[in-house]
C-alpha cells in the first residue's frame, strides 16, 4: 500500500512512499510498484534524459518488470549525475521510507524514495505534490491505497 508521510525536509513537507522494496528480487507489490512507476514516468516525460536508451515510454502497469528496473536504475544514475550532493544508490531498487529516515541505513546516501518526490516536486510543482491523486496521470486504482502513514 502507497502512504504519506509527513516529513520536515526543508522543502518538503510531505513525501510519498511504498511499504516494501520495488526492483529487482523485490517484494514489487502491486500498489507500491504503480506508485514507483508513476513518479519515474512523469519525471521520464518531463525530462527524456531519463529514458534508458532504446526504452519505450514507461508502462505504468504495477508490474515490475525488465523495463520498470531499467527506469529505476537510469533515475538513481541520471538523479545522481545531476545532484551530486545527494548521491543515489544506483542499485536498481527503490526502499520504501520508514519512520521519517530519508537516507539508507548501509550506503548512507538518499532514498530513492524521497529524491522520486522531489523529482516529482520540480516537474508538477508544490501544488500538485500536495495531492498526486489529483494528476491526470495518476492510476486511478492507486487512489483508494493512498493512506496517512
Amino acid at each position: 500500500m502507497a502512504r504519506v508521510y509527513l516529513v520536515n525536509h526543508g522543502v518538503l513537507q510531505i513525501a510519498y512512499s511504498i511499504d516494501n522494496t520495488v526492483g529487482s528480487g523485490c517484494v514489487n507489490n502491486r500498489d507500491d510498484v504503480l506508485l514507483v512507476q508513476f513518479f519515474l514516468g512523469v519525471t521520464s516525460q518531463a525530462d527524456p534524459n531519463y529514458v534508458p536508451p532504446g526504452e519505450a515510454p514507461l508502462r505504468i502497469d504495477g508490474v515490475c518488470g525488465n523495463q520498470t528496473v531499467k527506469y529505476i536504475k537510469r533515475y538513481q544514475q541520471r538523479n545522481s549525475q545531476q545532484n551530486p550532493g545527494s548521491v543515489l544508490t544506483t542499485d536498481g531498487r527503490i526502499d520504501p521510507i520508514k519512520r521519517g529516515v530519508i537516507v539508507g541505513a548501509a550506503s548512507g546516501h538518499l532514498l530513492s524514495m524521497l529524491a522520486l518526490n522531489f523529482s516529482y516536486k520540480n516537474v508538477r510543482g508544490a501544488q500538485a505534490h500536495a495531492n498526486i491523486t489529483t494528476d491526470p496521470v495518476f492510476p486511478a486504482e492507486l487512489r483508494p491505497a493512498i493512506s496517512l502513514g
